[in-house]
């Protein structure tokens, strides 16, 4: 849950959002985590503060207004090597498993909320993942159903790959016959012949109840059918 914009913000609001710091007090905060392909993550970044456009401090000082705004970062595992040449993933299901990191948890020990809303998840995918013919939601990554006013984000890094499945070609005319072969994907027509079936998509976004952003490094793609 952010916490709020403006007005008196306690310490106990803070411990609750981000967890209790292990040693010390408010300068605990200030962190710089690599997570996957994410490097030097603060707390909270982009949308904190009074005028929520600033990181949580790093460095130097950190006052109570900093935390304006700001929310827990979730970090979906979909960067692991043991990833490569899967398919058909599923974010939410992957942070439901356990599959995710909390940013800050190093000082903190916090755990997993049992639900992600107000919060920031970034799904970081660095893995080779396909997704499968024949049913054009079967793409490589879905996003999943996340909780109201998540504010999600999907960072592909340089070793990330996500692909859609071409659909099928049509069938060839039979012999004797003095029309074309019929048409493959997308499902255009040479004469007398019979539509290819449709490919489907890299990614796929569940929902509407949160806000969503991409950022790629990396690669997604349809795959030409047969």
């Amino acid at each position: 849950m952010a916490l709020q914009a403006s007005g008196q913000i306690k310490y106990s609001e803070i411990i609750a959002e981000f967890g209790t710091p292990i040693s010390g007090g408010l300068g605990e905060y200030r962190i710089s985590e690599s997570v996957g392909t994410l490097n030097n993550l603060p707390l909270d970044s982009d949308t904190c503060g009074p005028n929520a456009n600033a990181d949580i401090p790093q460095t130097g000082e950190i006052k109570f207004s900093d935390f304006y705004n700001a929310r827990l970062n979730h970090i979906v595992d979909l960067y692991s090597p043991s990833l490569n040449n899967t398919f058909r993933q599923d974010a939410k299901q992957r942070w439901s498993s356990g599959n995710v990191h909390i940013v800050g948890s190093s000082k903190t020990g916090k755990t997993p909320p049992p639900d992600t809303v107000n919060d920031k998840v970034i799904i970081n995918v660095n893995a080779k993942i396909g997704s499968s013919k024949g049913i054009q939601t079967h793409c490589a990554l879905k996003t999943g159903f996340w909780d109201t006013g998540t504010n999600l984000k999907i960072e592909i890094g340089t070793s990330g790959r996500l692909y859609g499945s071409g659909g099928n070609g049509g069938s060839g005319n039979g012999c004797g016959s003095n029309s074309g072969g019929k048409g493959g994907n997308p499902g255009q027509n040479a004469s007398g012949g019979n539509s290819g079936s449709n490919g489907n998509s890299g990614y796929y976004i569940d929902g509407a109840s949160y806000v969503y952003s991409w950022v790629a490094t990396g690669d997604r793609r349809g795959r030409s059918g047969n």
